[in-house]
């Protein structure tokens, strides 16, 4: 497990300020990606309670269920594995290496980089060509494979916080963090081991959900239960200022994910709290309650169909299954996703097997809700129009509305 959890739940992982607030409490379902049938009963609903920061707009976890925690990724963790997803990759993985190839730097000799949380290794291979001997922590299974296909990189199958000092011996000019800040229990202990793999002049690049991107595009579900922290672009510079690194570039509001790069310099800035980001704590507010308002009315677009598909394992879709939909109209549903790892598996807001889009054909009376991101939209929908004939609508949320066009319309 990823450290200790802070005690003092009265102020700010980030910044330390005490002007904190509640945001969410509410009970939700403990691991929403889909799973075998052997495992729904160990899935059910737990509260999760989040505050906000009115001074640096950090938003995180407090009282966070540990034991829970760590039976998501001792159980579940393995039937979440976006590696197999081709449209994650592009989405992803290819602009997190333009972003780091953008901001490398020259190279020089005795070149090292180090992966926190590598998984299969997917980014060694391009560090490789730039001549950098590759090391890594995976604690799962993962780390199997990425020893395979990357036999020259030193691997630890241990946790990066198992150890309080350097177990590789050697400072690193690259570290990458990719979604690991996200989980951490405690951001003091991470980063009081992280310095110990740093120097003056050492990159680290991380990548992070962006919660201003999930305001700004109606994805209202933005939590779950082994996230820790949700980061905007103010928070993250606050927090990575106060553990000495230095801000160099970030990239957002394209997809999701927040991508930073950073230097270490050692000297730690004192964070005074200050009240200038006003627009920023309102819009948080509102982003929460302009979504329980738009779910109210969620029942009301979906009655009346006589077939109901979710396609896309998006916030969305989970955000509609655990908060505003009646046991009726989910029991018409029927979740569809590309990810080829998912199928024949379950989704536990609805209790329904994922369903490939090349098994729908006809339709008489039904609607298609896209429940993704709006970085895949434009392909799901002209997915659904080249393959399911019939009468349809197709339906995704836009503008804090549901947006409903008919089945000969083009994005």
């Amino acid at each position: 497990m990823m450290g200790n959890i802070e005690n003092n739940y009265n102020k700010c992982p980030v910044c330390l300020s005490v002007a904190v607030q509640e945001l969410v409490n509410e009970k939700i379902v403990t691991f929403f990606f889909p799973v075998p049938k052997s495992l729904l009963s160990k899935i059910n609903r737990k509260k999760i309670k989040i505050l906000f920061c009115n001074s640096c707009t950090h938003v995180f976890q407090v009282n966070v269920n540990v034991k829970l925690i760590n039976l998501i990724y001792a159980d579940f963790y393995n039937h979440y594995n976006l590696d197999t997803s081709i449209e994650f990759q592009k989405i992803y993985r290819d602009r997190t290496l333009e972003f780091i190839d953008k901001n490398l730097g020259d190279n020089n000799n005795n070149l090292n980089i180090l992966d926190i949380g590598c998984g299969e290794g997917t980014y060694f291979p391009f560090f490789s060509n730039y001549g950098y001997d590759c090391f890594g922590f995976e604690p799962s299974n993962k780390n199997i494979i990425a020893k395979e296909k990357n036999p020259n990189a030193v691997i630890s199958s241990s946790y990066f916080e198992d150890h309080y000092e350097n177990i590789f011996k050697i400072q690193f000019n690259i570290i990458l963090l990719n979604w690991v800040l996200e989980h951490l229990l405690s951001l003091d202990n991470f980063f009081s081991i992280l310095k110990a793999y740093c120097e003056p002049g050492t990159k680290i690049f991380l990548q992070v959900p962006d919660l201003l991107y999930y305001i700004e595009n109606d994805l209202y579900l933005f939590y779950v239960h082994e996230h820790i922290h949700y980061f905007t672009p103010f928070s993250i510079q606050k927090c990575l200022e106060r553990f000495g690194f230095d801000l160099i570039e970030y990239k957002n509001a394209d997809c999701p994910s927040l991508l930073v790069c950073a230097e270490y310099s050692g000297k730690q800035v004192i964070i005074n709290p200050n009240n200038d980001i006003e627009q920023s704590i309102s819009s948080l507010i509102n982003f929460v309650h302009r979504g329980n308002e738009l779910g109210e009315g969620a029942e009301k677009v979906f009655d009346g169909y006589d077939e109901i598909y979710f396609y896309g394992l998006g916030t969305s879709t989970y955000w509609l299954g655990e908060y505003f939909l009646n046991d009726v109209i989910k029991k018409k549903v029927k979740v569809i996703d590309d990810n080829e790892f998912y199928f024949d598996k379950i989704v536990p807001s609805f209790r329904c097997t994922i369903t490939k889009i090349d098994e729908i054909n006809q339709i008489k009376k039904g609607v298609f809700f896209i429940g993704t991101s709006p970085v895949y939209r434009k392909n799901i929908v002209n997915k659904i129009l080249g393959k399911v004939s019939g009468n349809y609508d197709i339906v995704f949320i836009e503008d804090n509305n549901f947006q409903v066009i008919a089945n000969t319309s083009i994005l």
